[in-house]
């Protein structure tokens, strides 16, 4: 519990370090674009210091509680390695596949491992959230995603 405290304190400090250095990024002034470099650098701080103000209520609240670590579940090991495996594929096959096809197979797959037996409303959602990224990183950001065998 005390290690989880001072690991939210970590990164609460290093959340607003980070986000101190996103807002030193240059962003110019002549630029017509509605999103500007710092903006996802900004989201991404706050994303972390979010998570730590997370983590350190959690911790709190369990120590009000008289949490004891015996109250965990173990670890499902078999999962997280098949998570971690399925993960470093899709990082391999990225470049040459493309972004839709490996990104909607590694959500399909992971969705699998992690026990889901709907198929279908894994398909149709790794597909749907495979497409919406796509387009918004195509269409709206204008930054290319790799179209691989699709291209």
């Amino acid at each position: 519990m005390k290690h989880d405290l001072t690991l939210a304190g970590i990164i609460i400090v290093f959340a607003g370090a980070f986000i101190a250095g996103a807002f030193m990024i240059d962003q110019p002034v002549t630029t017509f674009s509605a999103v500007g470099p710092r903006a996802f650098p900004i989201m991404i701080g706050i994303g972390m210091l979010l998570s730590g103000v997370w983590l350190g209520l959690q911790t709190w609240r369990r120590q009000a509680a008289a949490f004891k670590f015996s109250d965990l579940e173990e670890i499902d090991w078999k999962t997280w390695g098949a998570t971690a495996l399925v993960f470093l594929i899709y990082i391999l096959i990225f470049e040459p596949v493309g972004y839709l096809i490996s990104t909607a197979v590694f959500l399909f797959v992971v969705a699998r491992v992690l026990g889901s037996h709907a198929w279908l409303r894994d398909a149709i959602v790794s597909v749907t959230i495979s497409l919406a990224i796509y387009y918004f990183f195509n269409g709206l950001l204008k930054v290319g995603l790799p179209k691989g065998l699709l291209g």
